[in-house]
């Protein structure tokens, strides 16, 4: 069995796939360019970080995508709305430190010009996923271990249930308290800041990687992916 991101009922693309080409895209269009170094100078924040949290973000964006009833909805051919949830309540259980609330954040966000975060939510309620535990699909780890490895991300839950919501909005609450405080005091939340930093690549990369895959095109050099 394999692990999709999308499947229009002609054409699939694996999430192993999904991800390698997001990588592909963000290394030629951002760190090749010195994005993650114009950001760190910017937020004053490393620059190995920055590079780090947008790699880790869009590893995860779509782990949602692997868990119970999403996985089933794109085998059949349908589109996992909600899933954003999902792969940020993953990415909160599988990362420490600072940088775990910040692209938990930057996940949550990533669809959020197609739906809002409370909306998403609902959509997950009303279709009472979430109240039965999900589970990851069995060969998860099987196909995408290696990556997780290479950035030191930890496994991810073998479930993901409705309790697991609470922690999420707790830290993303966090997060914009912290923002508000700083607009109070006119200083520049390094943390939302970096949240939208890492925003720019990840939808990108998102976006072409999805549209590659619709149109069935392989780009193995970087001239073929400006073309």
């Amino acid at each position: 069995m394999t692990v999709y991101a999308y499947n229009n009922g002609k054409r699939r693309e694996t999430l192993r796939k999904h991800v390698k080409t997001g990588f592909y895209v963000i290394k030629v269009f951002y760190l090749d360019r010195g994005y993650h170094m114009q950001a760190s100078r910017r937020l004053g924040v490393d620059s190995d970080d920055v590079k780090n949290c947008i790699l880790k973000s869009y590893l995860l964006h779509d782990l949602g995508k692997a868990y119970g009833e999403m996985q089933d909805r794109i085998i059949k051919g349908r589109s996992a709305p909600g899933h954003e949830i999902i792969s940020a309540i993953g990415a909160l259980k599988v990362l420490e430190g600072w940088e775990k609330g910040v692209i938990a954040l930057s996940i949550l966000l990533h669809h959020h010009a197609i739906r809002s975060i409370i909306k998403a939510i609902r959509e997950l309620e009303e279709r009472d996923i979430l109240r039965k535990p999900q589970k990851i699909h069995p060969d998860y780890w099987d196909e995408m271990g290696d990556i997780h490895r290479e950035l030191h991300v930890k496994r991810p839950p073998e479930t993901i249930c409705y309790n697991d919501l609470t922690p999420l909005l707790n830290e993303v609450s966090r997060v914009y308290r912290n923002f508000k405080s700083s607009l109070n005091n006119a200083i520049l939340d390094t943390n939302i800041a970096l949240a939208y930093v890492i925003l720019h690549p990840l939808i990108t990369a998102d976006v072409i990687s999805a549209t590659l895959a619709t149109k069935n095109i392989e780009v193995k050099t970087k001239d073929e992916l400006v073309k």
